[in-house]
């Protein structure tokens, strides 16, 4: 490591050397360090193109689906009254209301069930599948 940075110090060294006995390298210098800084600002102007064009396609993406679901929601009022709005409304709400109240703890006393036989089978030195269940049997 220490041996290439010599080596490039060298070249440096020796670049600057020819660049010196040049007439007018002062304005070569300058010329090549102004090169230099306008392809990098070159490449952060790429850069930031890029990322607005990739921010571009996102937003674009966003506005086809929301200009869609709006499409879709004028497509299903279309010919609906209020009380037809209001109807379908209540609807939701009795379904909503029904995975509530009913569906969803049934769903969640079966899974307690499971896991009390499963952690009763855990518990078990050697459980047998009859054993399993029977154990499930009995929880249900």
């Amino acid at each position: 490591m220490e041996e290439e940075r010599k080596q490039i110090e060298n070249r440096v060294e020796k670049a600057e050397k020819k660049v010196k006995s040049l007439p007018n390298s002062d304005v070569w210098i300058s010329a090549a360090r102004k090169l230099r800084e306008e392809r990098q600002k070159e490449e952060e102007v790429q850069m930031q193109i890029r990322e607005q064009q990739t921010q571009m396609k996102v937003l674009e993406s966003r506005l086809e689906r929301a200009s869609t679901r709006l499409e879709s929601l004028s497509q299903q009022r279309k010919g609906m009254t209020t009380r037809d709005l209001i109807e379908r409304t209540d609807e939701e709400l009795k379904t909503a209301k029904y995975r509530k109240e009913e569906l969803l703890p049934k769903k969640l006393a079966d899974q307690k069930r499971q896991l009390t036989a499963l952690k009763e089978a855990a518990a078990d030195s050697n459980p047998d599948r009859i054993e399993l269940l029977e154990k499930d049997e009995y929880h249900a």
